[in-house]
């Protein structure tokens, strides 16, 4: 689970056994902001990481985390496209922050 503060500039990952890793290091903090906006709610859901979605989606992800500001892409908030732009971007930052997991767990 990720928690993070209300302006989204710090995010941490909550283990299973209720330990908390910060990943504020690791986290594309504009995309996740620029994510939030266009999707709203809670982006974050790491159930969806592994969901096949067209490459178009990815793509999209991929170039807002590059470019914020290259592409208005709030003509894919309906709801399939919604669904599969959230896919692509959880898939995305959960691969950024996967390392910092895997190490952090290790230790304890």
């Amino acid at each position: 689970m990720i928690k993070h503060n209300k302006s989204l500039t710090q995010f941490s990952y909550v283990l299973n056994n209720g330990n908390m890793i910060d990943i504020t290091d690791r986290c594309p903090i504009k995309l996740i902001q620029t994510m939030s906006e266009v999707l709203g709610g809670n982006i974050f859901d790491e159930n969806l990481v592994g969901e096949e979605v067209e490459d178009i989606y990815h793509y999209l992800i991929e170039k807002t985390h590059q470019m914020p500001d290259w592409v208005d892409i709030t003509a894919y908030l309906k709801y399939e496209p919604k669904r599969k732009l959230l896919i692509a971007f959880n898939t995305m930052f959960f691969k950024l922050i996967e390392d910092d997991i895997k190490r952090d767990t290790t230790k304890l």
